[in-house]
């Protein structure tokens, strides 16, 4: 049974990665047409140049999970003047009903019940885990680092045309998220990347970087951002794909 769910999974990202490498083909041969660069498409769509050309050139494994991955093409693809919608749902992305319609989860009665009693169950474990982590997290960074962060330091933010921010301060960056909805964030501290995946809603997790750290969200609304322990505020609106540099002097 194993062997077979392993199968399926592989053979699910085989299609992903086919349908990926058409998709990218098109975007690309698109936006050569138009004499367009990567920079441009990036500057109108907000996505940042390397999450383009990973959709271009189909690399797969330097996207984020399928659903966000598709508002990436949507985007990309109305940008050049193409059907985004049409485009982006050539890109398949799995669910949990994709596994509710498979005959052998509902072929005996017994076994469904205890399959879903066994699935809310993994989700409560991974909710109450995120939880405890991340509270440990935070009292590590607190202890590690002080309370210098919250002193009167002055902070000056500075928008550029590509949306990334500036921060000016004198010592380390801390950059706290608070999750009022769920989203799939990526965390980039100093060029390595830190974590990358879904949280769920109510989520309180920090991070501290000496240079800067790179922000991204696949649902900028329901993501609130606090800077040096200052008064958190929204990335941006629901749904909306986001990403926001910050920066040590």
């Amino acid at each position: 049974m194993f062997t077979k769910k392993k199968d399926k999974k592989t053979n699910f990202k085989q299609e992903q990665l086919t349908a990926l490498k058409e998709i990218g083909t098109i975007l690309n041969q698109t936006r050569t047409e138009k004499k367009l660069s990567l920079s441009v498409i990036a500057e109108e769509t907000c996505i940042s140049k390397r999450l383009l050309k990973a959709i271009e050139k189909g690399n797969l494994d330097s996207l984020p999970p399928g659903i966000y991955t598709q508002g990436f093409i949507r985007k990309f693809a109305q940008t050049l003047d193409l059907d985004g919608i049409e485009l982006s749902q050539k890109f398949p992305i799995q669910s949990y009903g994709t596994f509710v319609n498979s005959k052998s989860w509902w072929q005996f009665p017994v076994f469904q019940l205890r399959t879903f009693h066994l699935y809310l169950f993994y989700i409560l474990v991974v909710a109450f885990s995120v939880k405890g982590l991340s509270t440990a997290l935070e009292r590590s960074l607190i202890e590690g680092n002080g309370t210098s962060i919250a002193s009167s330091e002055t902070i000056i933010e500075n928008q550029d045309n590509s949306g990334a921010k500036n921060i000016v301060n004198s010592e380390n960056l801390s950059v706290k998220i608070q999750l009022q909805d769920q989203s799939w964030v990526e965390i980039v501290v100093d060029g390595k990347t830190e974590f990358k995946g879904e949280l769920p809603k109510g989520t309180n997790r920090t991070w501290s970087a000496k240079q800067e750290l790179t922000l991204r969200t696949g649902n900028a609304g329901g993501v609130l951002v606090a800077l040096n322990d200052q008064q958190a505020q929204k990335l941006g609106q629901p749904g909306q794909i986001q990403e926001v540099t910050y920066k040590a002097p």
